[in-house]
């Protein structure tokens, strides 16, 4: 058995998916993890910030990419982390949207 058939169920899945949340006006983050570290680390002082309080990795590249949901069991997830994974990954969307330029 190809794995093949599976990924394009898969992706019609998650396409189905996002177009029921967005006729509900729910938005579904469909960047996957990988895609969220390589961003962030491809500037090495957002990579730094991995590392500094609340976050405290010893290394960068031991963040798996993955941000928690921002609703956790029905109530808004304000944790100094996540916020810090938030800010952090808005700021290099920021950069990758208008090279050459760090969001104010």
């Amino acid at each position: 058995m190809t794995r093949e058939p599976q990924l394009a169920g898969d992706v019609r899945a998650m396409h189905r998916l996002v177009v029921h949340a967005a006729a509900r006006g729910v938005e579904i983050d469909v960047t996957t993890n990988t895609d969220r570290k390589r961003a962030v680390l491809a500037h090495a002082d957002l990579a730094d910030r991995l590392c500094a309080h609340p976050l405290n990795y010893q290394h960068a590249s031991q963040w798996s990419g993955y941000i928690p949901p921002e609703m956790w069991q029905g109530v808004p997830n304000n944790s100094p982390r996540r916020a810090a994974l938030v800010a952090i990954y808005e700021e290099a969307c920021a950069r990758n949207a208008a090279p050459g330029q760090a969001a104010a």
